[in-house]
């Protein structure tokens, strides 16, 4: 790795870490359950279909809430010739 390419991995990291830091500043860390109050997603709030599945309690397994990755179909190519 010569000069440049450090100097730039250096800039690129004080960047992220002054992003993070402005995070902090407007983002509070609720470290205690009690400080979540009404933050709290009930299950009837959360749609049982195939993209997400909870258990209703039927399952003896350990899992009670799955969330699948959902695909996004690819955009549609555009010509760039309006002719």
């Amino acid at each position: 790795m010569n000069y440049e390419e450090n100097d730039l991995n250096s800039k690129i990291s004080q960047f992220f870490r002054y992003l993070l830091s402005i995070k902090n500043l407007v983002t509070t860390i609720e470290r205690d359950i009690r400080e979540y109050k009404n933050k709290v997603w009930w299950l009837s709030d959360i749609p049982n279909d195939g993209k997400c599945y909870w258990s209703e309690g039927k399952d003896d397994g350990e899992v009670w809430l799955k969330v699948y990755k959902q695909e996004i179909p690819s955009p549609l190519l555009v010509n760039a010739d309006p002719k």
